[in-house]
């Protein structure tokens, strides 16, 4: 049974209950206001706030309390009489939400900040009174004044008893919203007294507004000022003079098809932090302004594939730049068939500091380095100047050094950049709705596939470039060793072995020659007491000072020899003292290897155990299965179900079988092991191996060219099961990717025999041009995170290294002009 002249009725107070607990405070309640400016697209958002009631009150001020008062203007497309009453006198209209969820926006292209409707609420807790003038941009609208007090909806009963003020004004401005509000709740929140500067809400509120709005003026078309007591609150910016101090800038485009990244360093990226290093610096680089450096970083691997070349600008000292496709992207995501999910044209600007290196002094005061390092430090997004909030460290710089990436690349606090996002471009980008990031999207998955392509080219160009500066200075010092850079640590070892093993010869010789002359000095001293008591020089006395100087004369030739000998000895020995320096490079480059190589070795340990396992699982099963369908058939059960099931089983642990015996060969314990393989046949089995798994992916494998049939090696057949194997592996699962989006329907995987070389390439996208020059260094890969750790093709390397042989890209190109074909030379464990 209903009743339709019962019905729910709201008390006014609920107003000042929602305000209450909907805005935190203060601060947060004038944030959502300046955000009411933006959404109007006004250009400015400016806030007074008056503590001592110096601004004058006008006449035509609905409300006339004294003490101070807050008011926010703007010139942005104000309001006329419909809007103010389906606006402001309307709780909770959602009209912004509406605009969001079409994916509409201003004219100015701005997607609204605020959706709920209920931002305004918050003013309650800024003052009692509010008063509104504004006047909208259509050039015919009059100006209007509204106001009312907070107080009427605590006392009134009704709605409709809370009075609003309205009436038509001399409003100044040509379009525009001003809010008054007076009769402050806390005035001296806003008062800087004994706290301590960062304490204040006055400082929370720039703090807050400067995360909130970019601190480029080059990305932004909105600016907010705020003035308390006459005094102007700057908010945090990133000025130029702060940016022309990074060592290092990048600038990011995406057009929509393709992401351009460039980047320029200046010399003192370079500069080293040891005292000792720092002299070698200023002796070997600075001296001619880093030329004879350069030449010998255009001639590194990577110098073609970054694009490396001398900068244009005397500020700078090189310039490098990488461009990759979206559609070339590893584990792209779609948004329709064979249609990525595209983010839309963003830019970027990243600066790159040192702010370890107290040489570099970028800020005049340390409050100010402080205070932009503390806000503003990471790579930051923003749409039409408003920040998303994003994590700190969304792009996970910081996990850099600790999976094996770059030592020198991007941190988040020696960093400060920008992406810039537009709400018309960028549409697709959906934000959550408190706007704390975005939502988990196929286009923003692969908006941060691009920006991760970025943060890898960037973590590989300081890595190189830094690396590169190692090894110079490591040449300059073998060079003052008279070191040949092919020597090795054992050679040097011996070297400075043979040099000290010398110390005991002259040590010896010293010793006599010590003796003798102690034993002489003995019989001068006699003499020489005699001549002192003697009246006179007798004849025989003189013959003994004459025989005893006789004796000292070869003495002191031999000494005058000996010393040369010592001083041509000793300069050897200070030839010597660069070579434990060199040692420690060195050694300190192997022991960096060494580190790379642990995490490798342990996940081998860990297969060879589990391979165990696996061995007797294997054995397990093929028992019991067996003794199984025996007892079976001993009582005649034929049951379909169970006879299939262990048919199954049999086939499974046949199929097990043939896996263990490929992974065998590759274990620990058969390693050493030195085989004679016929390379023709070799290549049967594994690709006879393969095939099930690769036909079931649309790819097939093929033998094209055998030449050679007596093309036969002798080395570690595990050992060459796991080059070919890696080799293939990666063939397959770009093949795979390359399927997947539809840029071929079948993948091929040519093996070419021609004795000493195995050649193996396929016809997938090829070899990324970034990675060309350092395919075979550890952790260089352009798989997506999470896919590949770059080790494959350097574990290749590594194990062809132990045999004496090696691992090439042919200079053929595909159709994409890219490097598709590797040659494996096997010429050193040939069996003739």
């Amino acid at each position: 049974m209903t009743n339709s002249s019962l019905y729910f009725e709201v008390h006014p107070s609920v107003v000042y209950q929602l305000g209450e607990s909907l805005i935190s405070d203060a601060t947060q309640a004038i944030i959502e206001l300046v955000k009411n400016s933006y959404d109007a697209d006004a250009s400015y958002s400016k806030v007074v706030i008056d503590t001592q009631g110096v601004t004058k009150q006008q006449d035509y001020y609905y409300f006339k309390e004294p003490g101070g008062i807050i008011s926010i203007e703007d010139d942005g497309f104000g309001m006329d009489l419909t809007d103010l009453k389906n606006g402001w006198l309307i709780i909770s209209n959602r009209k912004k939400q509406e605009i969001k969820l079409k994916k509409q926006t201003s004219p100015k292209g701005r997607t609204p900040l605020g959706d709920k409707g209920l931002g305004r609420l918050g003013v309650q807790k800024l003052g009692k009174n509010l008063e509104i003038f504004t006047r909208k941009n259509d050039g015919k609208s009059r100006a209007y004044h509204l106001g009312f007090s907070w107080i009427d909806f605590a006392v009134s009963k009704k709605f409709e008893n809370v009075e609003i003020k309205l009436s038509e004004a001399e409003y100044p401005k040509i379009h525009g919203t001003k809010i008054i509000i007076s009769g402050l709740m806390e005035p001296e929140l806003w008062q800087v007294k004994k706290l301590p500067k960062q304490n204040t809400v006055a400082e929370r509120l720039k703090n807050e507004l400067s995360r909130m709005i970019s601190p480029y003026k080059e990305i932004r078309d909105f600016t907010v000022y705020i003035e308390i007591d006459n005094k102007v609150i700057d908010l945090i910016e990133i000025s130029n003079s702060i940016r022309n101090n990074a060592l290092m800038k990048y600038e990011l485009l995406f057009n929509g098809k393709k992401l351009a990244v460039s980047g320029k360093a200046r010399l003192d990226y370079f500069l080293p932090q040891k005292k000792d290093d720092l002299e070698i610096f200023q002796r070997i680089v600075k001296k001619d302004n880093g030329e004879q450096f350069y030449n010998y970083l255009k001639d590194q691997k990577y110098a073609y594939a970054f694009k490396l070349q001398k900068s244009k600008s005397k500020k700078w000292f090189v310039d490098f730049s990488f461009t990759r496709s979206l559609f070339e992207l590893d584990k792209i995501e779609y948004a329709g068939i064979k249609k990525p999910a595209n983010p839309g044209p963003f830019k970027g600007e990243i600066d790159y500091f040192n702010f370890k290196d107290d040489k570099q002094h970028i800020f005049d005061q340390k409050g100010e380095y402080k205070n932009v390092i503390k806000e503003l430090s990471g790579i930051r997004v923003y749409r039409d100047g408003f920040a998303v909030r994003v994590d700190k460290d969304w792009l996970n710089l910081g996990e850099q050094q600790t999976i094996g990436g770059s030592y020198y690349g991007l941190r988040p606090m020696n960093t400060l950049g920008f992406i810039a996002l537009t709400a018309r471009e960028n549409m697709e980008l959906e934000e959550t709705t408190d706007r704390e990031g975005f939502k988990d999207t196929a286009y923003y998955r692969n908006f941060f596939l691009l920006m991760q392509q970025f943060v890898k080219f960037s973590a590989n160009i300081q890595e190189n470039l830094r690396r590169s500066w190692n090894s110079y200075r490591d040449k300059y010092k073998e060079a003052l060793a008279d070191i040949d850079s092919k020597t090795t640590i054992e050679d040097m070892t011996r070297s400075l072995k043979k040099r000290l093993s010398e110390v005991s010869n002259y040590q010896k010789g010293i010793d006599t020659f010590k003796e003798r002359i102690l034993e002489n000095k003995s019989r001068s001293d006699k003499i020489v007491k005699e001549l002192e008591t003697a009246d006179k020089i007798s004849l025989v006395l003189q013959d003994k000072a004459i025989d005893i100087l006789t004796q000292f004369k070869p003495l002191l030739d031999e000494a005058d020899i000996m010393l040369d000998r010592l001083a041509e000895y000793l300069n050897e020995l200070n030839l010597l003292k660069e070579l434990p320096v060199v040692i420690d490079d060195r050694i300190g480059n192997l022991r960096r290897q060494m580190d790379m190589m642990y995490e490798s070795v342990a996940l081998g340990l860990t297969a060879e155990a589990l391979s165990h396992e696996i061995n007797n699982v294997i054995d397990q099963l093929a028992r019991r299965s067996k003794a199984t369908k025996t007892a079976l058939d001993k009582k005649n059960i034929t049951d379909s179900t169970v006879l299939l099931f262990i048919e199954h089983v049999k086939s499974a642990v046949m199929a097990l079988q043939k896996q263990m015996s490929f992974l065998s060969p590759t274990l620990r314990y058969v390693r050493e092991g030195r085989h004679e393989i016929i390379i023709e046949e070799f290549s049967d089995e594994l690709i006879e191996y393969y095939k099930e798994r690769m036909e079931n992916n649309s790819i097939g494998m093929r033998i094209v060219e055998r030449g050679d049939s007596f093309f036969k090696v002798k080395m570690n057949k595990g050992k060459l099961i796991q080059i070919i194997d890696n080799l293939v592996l990666n063939s397959e699962y770009w093949l795979k990717e390359d399927i997947k989006q539809g840029k071929i329907k079948k993948g091929i995987i040519d093996v070419n025999i021609i004795s000493p070389y195995i050649q193996i390439c396929d016809n997938g996208r090829g070899i990324d041009p970034s990675v060309e020059a350092t395919l075979f260094e550890p952790f260089v890969s352009t798989k997506a995170e999470g896919n590949g750790r770059g080790l494959g093709l350097f574990i290749v390397k590594q194990l062809l290294d132990s045999e004496g042989c090696d691992i090439e890209l042919l200079p053929d190109r595909n159709k994409k002009r890219h490097l598709f074909k590797f040659q494996v030379d096997l010429r050193s464990v040939l069996y003739e």
